[in-house]
């Protein structure tokens, strides 16, 4: 078990007992006044707009539809590679964007890694030094597409975003043994005191700012909790996705409204454009394209998609009549339609036919003769 020494910094989450041990200073009494979205440290949400404050007295404000920016201070392509990896997966159920940059004085958020720390250990912190927020990761013995490095990287980037602990949360029905919990954690270096703030208190109900959804033992925001530190056969174990309840509730933080993601992926070379996150392996991921309309406004015109499982072709159009068929072809449905109208600055996505592949930009190079014109209009 890792034991950090107590951080004297505004901020300060580390992850679970597996996940990581957490330490910051202790919670304040007006912690009552938080909104729990399902439920974190440290953050909290202070209008029903979505808005992040932080506890203390200096507020860090994410409105709807924020981009936030990250640097990396050290660790190598790989790790940072990882990283941006693990962090996106929120952002395929928020309306924020993440853009990272090579600026380390400029960003929003500053990202280290520790060598010397077990992958699993995480912490968000407010540094003192040069008043940035600041992630950091363990990644001794780092290794591509690790389940630990992964699971500390969402859990701080949900803090991040306003969620609390979810073991901690009001509904939570978790049969602690107490004493095993006290016996097991002091011997490892932990105080009485800390395993009250870090695993036993539940969040307080006292005040009507409060809010909480049930509890959701497969959050991402949830602690390990072994077999020996309950009464009865009860565990949690380590979470290492988002769980259906995490993507539900930080979208009400941050809502799409009539929006929806468009994303690059690149397959086999080619280009695939999807509003589906999960269609393909994140490791195939490009970036954020742009986003298209949820549902019809006015006389928009659908998006219809189609796919090519054999050649991994991929075409998207808003005429109706510009139908793919034969082999490999697969209708994926209406994605989304045209953001078009004077109510939202709108651009269009030129499409070009290169031999067996399309290719969608926002650059018309109307010279080019594989240019077949505007598939559809983003939204901005």
């Amino acid at each position: 078990m890792f034991k950090l020494s107590k951080l004297l910094l505004i901020l300060a989450v580390l992850l679970s007992v597996s996940c990581t041990k957490e330490e910051s200073i202790e919670p304040q009494k007006n912690q009552a006044e938080q909104s729990l979205y399902p439920l974190i440290n440290d953050f909290v949400i202070d209008s029903p707009q979505g808005i992040l404050k932080h506890v203390s007295n200096k507020d860090f404000i994410w409105p709807n539809g924020s981009q936030i920016t990250f640097s990396f201070k050290d660790g190598s392509s790989q790790e940072q590679a990882e990283f941006e990896r693990a962090a996106r997966q929120w952002m395929a159920h928020a309306n924020i964007k993440f853009l990272f940059m090579d600026s380390f004085f400029t960003t929003d958020v500053v990202v280290e890694f520790k060598e010397d720390i077990d992958m699993g250990f995480g912490e968000a912190y407010l540094r003192s030094d040069f008043k940035k927020l600041t992630i950091w990761v363990g990644s001794k013995g780092f290794k591509s597409n690790s389940k630990e490095f992964h699971c500390a990287v969402k859990h701080e980037i949900g803090h991040l975003l306003g969620l609390f602990h979810e073991h901690q949360n009001p509904n939570a029905n978790i049969p602690w043994n107490k004493q095993a919990v006290y016996n097991d954690l002091t011997s490892q270096g932990w105080t009485k005191e800390d395993v009250d703030i870090w695993i036993l208190n539940k969040y307080p109900t006292s005040s009507s700012k409060i809010q909480y959804s049930a509890f959701d033992r497969n959050s991402i925001m949830c602690y390990v909790v072994p077999n020996k530190w309950t009464i009865g056969n009860y565990e949690i174990p380590q979470a290492t996705t988002l769980s259906a309840m995490d993507k539900s509730e930080i979208e009400k933080i941050y809502p799409f409204g009539n929006k929806r993601n468009l994303y690059e992926f690149k397959i086999n070379g080619k280009q695939v454009l999807t509003t589906d996150y999960y269609e393909f392996n994140e490791s195939q991921f490009v970036r954020l394209a742009g986003r298209i309309r949820k549902e019809k406004v006015g006389n928009a015109d659908p998006i219809y998609r189609y796919y090519n499982t054999i050649t991994n072709e991929n075409f998207l159009t808003s005429i109706p009549t510009e139908k793919k068929s034969g082999t490999g072809w697969v209708y994926k449905g209406i994605i989304g339609y045209n953001a078009t109208g004077a109510e939202e600055t709108s651009w269009p996505l030129w499409r070009f036919k290169y031999s067996q592949s399309y290719y969608y930009t926002f650059a018309p190079q109307n010279t080019d003769p594989n240019n077949e014109g505007i598939a559809f209009y983003l939204s901005n």
